[in-house]
């Protein structure tokens, strides 16, 4: 077996149909990781009155679940690599929609706020889905 560049690779194996299924697959989680990051801000406005979110509230919202991506890379890593990545990934996207829906029903800041951690915290599976290799 000889090794091979990169460019050479692709050129031989072509691409078909399981690489348009492979960026369908992979769209709905990158969607899903821009929204948990990025669409809070566009909440603020109406959560500022209804929670009465002060302006560090609105600072903690925002670096919240980042805090959470920070503090659960290693377990994620560990846990797909003994437990197998799929199981693990069912999982964690049941979990990361469950954080989602506590977030989205949340009464008070505080609810809100560690949904968002959980949120993040959850993010990290995504983001090992999108690093999928094609073999």
């Amino acid at each position: 077996m000889n090794a091979a560049h990169f460019e050479d690779a692709i050129t031989a194996t072509g691409f078909g149909k399981y690489n348009i299924l492979l960026l369908l697959t992979l769209v709905p989680p990158a969607l899903s990781q821009v929204f948990e990051t990025a669409a809070l801000s566009y909440v603020f406005p109406i959560a500022q009155c209804d929670l009465d979110l002060s302006l560090e509230d609105k600072g903690l919202l925002n670096a919240i679940t980042f805090a959470g991506m920070l503090t659960s890379g290693f377990l994620w890593g560990y846990l797909s690599d003994t437990s197998g990545r799929r199981r693990v990934m069912v999982i964690g996207y049941f979990l990361c929609g469950f954080a989602a829906m506590i977030a989205s029903s949340s009464q008070n800041s505080t609810m809100l706020i560690t949904a968002k951690f959980f949120g993040g915290f959850m993010l990290v599976l995504i983001k090992h889905l999108l690093k999928i290799r094609l073999k």
